[in-house]
């Protein structure tokens, strides 16, 4: 400032919007005073809403907060729709997909989510049905038995058992994964 701008020639002008918490139309006037006047300007800016389902960074990090006060919380309110509704009446593999698969097979998993299809410790029946039955206590996966406050009952737990025991075996850890089973 000031700028100068020949006769016949043209130019850029920078202009900032914050637009932190902003979604769809935007605009911000400017005016710009030139030796001939001000002259008005309009930018302006259409935010798109992110896609159905889709999360954002700061919204996993709130639910990671919720998850560590309570880690039951994810099976209800509004975590319900995503961690909950999918799995009902539903068993073996397709249960997988609903209930185990959106965070286990997310592609922005946390690192302290593993990948169920890469164990780093052995894996049998009675590991599978422990991990999904109660978890640990301290832990961010939630108990999905309905005796411990969580969502499946005991026939799809058995289904999903028999399903992870057939699909990964009583497989040694894998080397090449580095996310360990918690």
């Amino acid at each position: 400032m000031p700028w100068t701008l020949n006769p016949g020639t043209q130019g850029t002008i920078d202009v900032v919007m914050n637009l932190a918490g902003k979604s769809g139309i935007n605009i911000k006037n400017l005016i710009i005073n030139t030796d001939h006047g001000f002259k008005p300007l309009t930018v302006r800016t259409n935010i798109q809403e992110p896609p159905a389902g889709a999360m954002g960074q700061a919204d996993r990090a709130k639910n990671l907060l919720i998850a560590s006060a309570n880690r039951q919380a994810v099976l209800h309110g509004e975590c319900a729709a995503c961690h909950s509704t999918p799995a009902v009446n539903k068993m073996g593999a397709e249960l997988y997909q609903a209930a185990c698969a959106i965070c286990h097979e997310a592609t922005h998993r946390a690192d302290s989510v593993p990948d169920l299809k890469h164990p780093q410790k052995p894996t049998d029946p009675n590991y599978w049905r422990t991990w999904i039955t109660s978890s640990v206590q301290g832990k961010l996966m939630p108990a999905f038995a309905i005796e411990h406050g969580g969502i499946l009952n005991t026939t799809q737990i058995d289904s999903l058992v028999k399903y992870l025991t057939e699909s990964i075996g009583s497989e040694k850890p894998d080397a090449a994964s580095s996310a360990p089973v918690r």
